[in-house]
């Protein structure tokens, strides 16, 4: 005897399809609106952290939708991997293309991520190179000249020239002699600044820097100055100002830097190498060289102050806006202490803009930093920095009105309405009434695909019946499925429209936050 067939039939795959399609797409979209709103209300002012029900109820109601989007796709999964027990033949095949798929993927995965760490280190490598640029930069020159009157700028050929520069040689057997005391005359002094100095010296010098030497207290009489630094250029500069008080002096071409490459003894010197030679102690901030888009941010953020350490006549050819010019070379560290005390208690930026500009910056970031002082970086880019100017009224009005896009308008025009509803029955009730406002906009829409869905499961059987009999004629079932739609008032894409909720939702929820910082209440929420 036959059973009886079940009064509760199984759903259609017509049933299915639908019901699975419309779900999925309002999971997906509803969820990422939904956790947009959360990240929004998290990130906000805390006159937005207080939103709509609307708001609370729809990005639940969403999230738990994609929680059973989820739990569908694992059943899916579950299912058919039960489809594959099925035989033998087929689970082998099955797991062939699986593994094969797992391994594309995997390929596919692995190109992309080393793709995107190729791009990646280009670009750090690229922009590390376009910010050391300046590091090596040359002085700049006009006519010939430096900027600026005082500063001394001596080639290698002018030190060679120089009737007081002494050859490496000369200097090494003028070192010894005065090592063994038989050169009692000569008195050897370490030039440079003090926090090069502290990395280490060459023995039985003493390390001044120049614009300490009126104040030093040494006598020169019957003395023969033996000055020496980096490259040569500071103590050549120095002798020839000694040579103008009368003192007699003499200093190491090529300097310290010369002296190194040609390998001789640096005994008492902790510098090993070319870098090393120019080292200063270690600091915060040390080699941060910073991009221009980060000093803008530093400038708008933190009210970042500029110091600029090159010489006068440099720093009048060009500055960055409101920087404070403090030179390091000629400046008595007494004095020099003193100014940095006086700078602004901000974050501090130093420009650079050549090789010499961009080593004081280094100095300077140290003594800021033993005093106390948050000092950020080097800027060496200072030519791309600029701060544009205020337009006129009208233009500014013109522009900002321009720029306004249709959400902006959107949520303006909300925002203006709910301010004015609250003047009349409170932000809390305009707010509720927003909400339900919002909801009966599309409420229609809402309806009509909740009764589709309802009449698409009562008409299963039909399009089960109509898919057998048209199961091998494509074609036709595809004109008899529209037929079926339009004779049953079936309007899939149409009800897709509900989905308007949520960029009304959305504009509601920033009309909510602009009114709330706009009236600057609490909600008592």
């Amino acid at each position: 005897m036959a059973a009886a067939p079940s009064v509760i039939s199984k759903p259609s795959v017509f049933s299915k399809h639908y019901h699975g399609l419309y779900s999925a797409v309002l999971a997906s979209m509803g969820a990422r609106f939904a956790a947009a709103g959360f990240v929004v209300v998290l990130g906000s002012t805390p006159a937005f952290a207080i939103p709509s029900p609307e708001l609370v109820v729809g990005s639940l109601s969403s999230l738990s939708q994609l929680f059973a989007l989820v739990s569908a796709m694992l059943g899916g999964g579950a299912a058919l991997a039960g489809v594959r027990s099925m035989s033998d033949a087929n689970r082998t095949r099955s797991a062939q293309l699986a593994w094969r798929i797992v391994f594309g993927c995997a390929v596919v995965l692995v190109a992309s991520m080393s793709l995107n760490f190729y791009q990646y280190s280009t670009e750090r490598s690229a922009r590390q190179t376009r910010l050391e640029a300046t590091l090596t930069r040359p002085t700049p020159v006009m006519d010939g000249k430096t900027l600026d009157p005082t500063l001394k700028e001596a080639s290698y050929r002018d030190q060679q020239v120089s009737p007081r520069g002494l050859s490496t040689e000369q200097a090494e057997k003028l070192l010894k002699e005065m090592q063994n005391n038989q050169r009692p005359d000569m008195l050897l002094l370490d030039i440079r600044e003090t926090a090069e100095a502290e990395m280490g010296s060459l023995p039985g010098s003493k390390a001044i820097r120049f614009p300490d030497l009126a104040k030093s207290n040494i006598d020169f009489t019957g003395k023969t100055v033996f000055a020496f630094c980096h490259n040569g250029n500071r103590s050549y500069e120095t002798c020839e100002r000694l040579a103008a008080m009368g003192i007699d002096c003499r200093f190491i071409v090529g300097g310290l830097e010369k002296w190194l490459v040609e390998q001789r003894t640096l005994t008492g010197l902790k510098a090993r190498t070319l870098d090393d030679l120019r080292a200063l102690p270690p600091f915060r901030n040390q080699a941060t060289l910073l991009d221009t888009d980060e000093v803008h941010q530093l400038v708008k953020d933190e009210g970042a102050v500029f110091v600029d350490v090159r010489y006068p006549g440099e720093f009048a050819a060009g500055q960055l806006p409101k920087a404070i010019n403090l030179p390091i070379r000629p400046t008595p560290s007494d004095e020099l202490r003193a100014r940095i005390q006086a700078l602004p208690q901000k974050p501090i930026i130093v420009p650079c803009y050549d090789r010499r500009s961009c080593f004081f910056g280094e100095v300077i970031g140290l003594e800021l930093e033993r005093l106390g002082r948050d000092f950020r970086g080097r800027y060496t880019l200072p030519w791309e920095y600029f701060v544009p100017s205020t337009p006129r009224p009208y233009i500014e009005q013109w522009l900002n009105e321009s720029r306004r896009t249709w959400w902006s308008r959107a949520v303006d025009g909300v925002a203006i309405g709910l301010e004015k509803a609250s003047a009349y029955i409170g932000i809390l009730a305009a707010i509720l009434l927003l909400a339900l406002l919002s909801r009966l906009l599309v409420a229609p829409l809402s309806i009509k695909a909740e009764r589709d869905q309802m009449r698409a499961r009562e008409l299963s059987a039909e399009v089960d019946a109509i898919k057998r009999r048209l199961a091998g004629d494509g074609p036709r079932l595809a004109r008899e499925m529209r037929a079926f739609y339009k004779r049953n008032g079936f309007t899939p894409m149409r009800n897709l429209l509900a989905l308007l909720f949520l960029p009304v939702m959305a504009v509601s929820v920033s009309a909510v936050h602009a009114a709330a910082v706009s009236l600057d209440r609490e909600m008592f929420w």
